[in-house]
């Protein structure tokens, strides 16, 4: 299992790279933060891959940032419609957000304050970008899980 970068608001927060799909930590009930800094394309396949994936754990709350955001929500809710006639699991609800105009920060205090992830027991903070991705991102989590402290 992937190691918990912060605790905020009472949450663990998991922050990994999209490289490692099947390796992400075996969590339920959780919200995911996709961030996407490489101006590559992503495959409608492989989104579905990663969302199925996300979907059979639990997943309840998906913003994505960054390149090609709008298209990840798109895909995203298309994988989430397929999977709840695949699994009869139409009563479910899971909303997708993406922040295409908004900073990483302003997008992370919004996965976080948005109440959407309040029912979630953990964040999965999923990265696709160079190493200063994961420092950016590991840096914005300190931050936040310093406030959440101080609220």
């Amino acid at each position: 299992m992937f190691p918990i970068a912060e605790v905020v608001y009472q949450k663990p927060v998991y922050l990994l790279p999209l490289a490692n799909l099947d390796k992400y930590p075996t969590v339920s009930n959780f919200s995911c933060f996709i961030a996407r800094e490489e101006d590559t394309t992503i495959s409608s396949e492989a989104i579905h891959h990663l969302a199925d994936g996300l979907l059979a754990q639990g997943l309840k709350f998906v913003v994505a940032w960054g390149a090609d955001c709008t298209l990840m929500e798109c895909v995203l809710d298309e994988a989430i419609i397929e999977w709840e006639k695949k699994h009869g699991e139409t009563d479910s609800v899971i909303v997708t957000t993406s922040h295409p105009r908004e900073t990483l920060p302003e997008a992370l205090e919004f996965l976080f304050n948005s109440g959407l992830a309040d029912e979630s027991a953990a964040v999965l903070v999923i990265y696709d970008g160079p190493p200063a991705t994961f420092e950016r991102l590991d840096g914005l989590l300190k931050k936040l899980a310093v406030d959440a402290t101080t609220d």
